[in-house]
């Protein structure tokens, strides 16, 4: 059972020429798993439905979607009405695969299950595919710093918020050095 994740992982350390990917590009439409619908998604509907569109073009990580939705066993009960992911393959030779919210597979008409590791693994790979790019902590800083704030209240200035925080820093700083007297306007 722990063949299939070995296998991914070893696919995804291999040089490209070792492990070939059978399709050079993979679309996949997913809803995740553990997501309740109040409408049956089908393999009509999935297209239409999916949560998440995926282009995939790197070998590695097809290679690693093929062989985890590879390891299956036996026979499931494909639940046509819950589908989860369709797997569109970029080879008119090759059968779309489809995966029920149970990690039940249809492929060509034949059905069978994932095993409970590949069913893992292949949840892990589509979070991966799916998250969202990571910015680093300058970067959101800089991002922070670079915001009009006149896009936070348009009654301020057109400047850029490190600017005006300076600004309004000058002017509070020479607020203070002024005698209360003369700020207040009772000399």
């Amino acid at each position: 059972m722990q063949f299939a994740l070995a296998l991914a992982t070893c696919v995804l350390a291999q040089p490209l020429a070792e492990a070939p990917a059978r399709h050079a590009r993979m679309t996949l439409y997913y809803i995740p798993f553990a997501a309740e619908t109040y409408v049956a998604v089908t393999e009509k509907t999935i297209k239409k439905g999916a949560y998440h569109t995926i282009e995939v073009d790197s070998p590695e990580r097809i290679a690693a979607l093929e062989a985890v939705l590879a390891d299956r066993k036996g026979k499931g009960r494909f639940n046509r009405s819950s589908v989860r992911l369709l797997v569109v393959p970029r080879s008119p030779a090759t059968a779309d695969i489809l995966v029920d919210s149970e990690g039940r597979v249809s492929e060509g008409g034949v059905t069978s299950a994932l095993t409970t590791e590949a069913f893992t693994s292949l949840k892990r790979i589509l979070s991966e595919l799916t998250a969202e790019p990571r910015t680093s902590h300058p970067e959101i800083i800089r991002r922070a710093k670079a915001i009009p704030v006149s896009a936070l209240d348009p009654r301020l200035p057109e400047l850029r918020l490190e600017d005006w925080v300076k600004e309004v820093c000058t002017r509070a700083n020479a607020a203070e050095l002024v005698p209360e007297r003369v700020a207040s306007g009772t000399t």
